[in-house]
């Protein structure tokens, strides 16, 4: 869980900074919504796959594998970074360097 949190902690930032950069002037707003819509529904679709894990793989009673457990929620966690190393050209490319660079010298002026 610490591993996740610190991750997370270093991720999320930077969705949101990547978020602001492509969305056009005087609509950050609704880019910044629609950015953590997914996350917001999501949570619910967390919450009760991590109960049901949790029932499944570390009951009050009988056999406990909770390592399973815990192999499931890491190949479900490593799917977002191994997804943005693999999509990293697409997501990143020229176009985007380049409003990168001009929001940065706006900041600068």
């Amino acid at each position: 869980m610490i591993f996740l949190s610190a991750g997370e902690t270093i991720y999320s930032p930077r969705l949101y900074e990547y978020v602001m950069i492509l969305s056009p002037p005087g609509r950050e707003g609704i880019y910044g919504t629609l950015a953590a819509a997914p996350l917001f529904f999501v949570k619910a679709i967390a919450g009760t796959a991590g109960g049901e894990l949790l029932g499944m793989y570390c009951p009050a009673v009988g056999p406990r594998q909770c390592q399973y457990m815990w192999f499931i929620i890491g190949c479900m966690t490593a799917t977002t970074p191994i997804g943005l190393l693999g999509l990293r050209r697409c997501l990143y490319n020229q176009a985007v360097r380049e409003r990168l660079a001009s929001k940065k010298e706006e900041i600068l002026e």
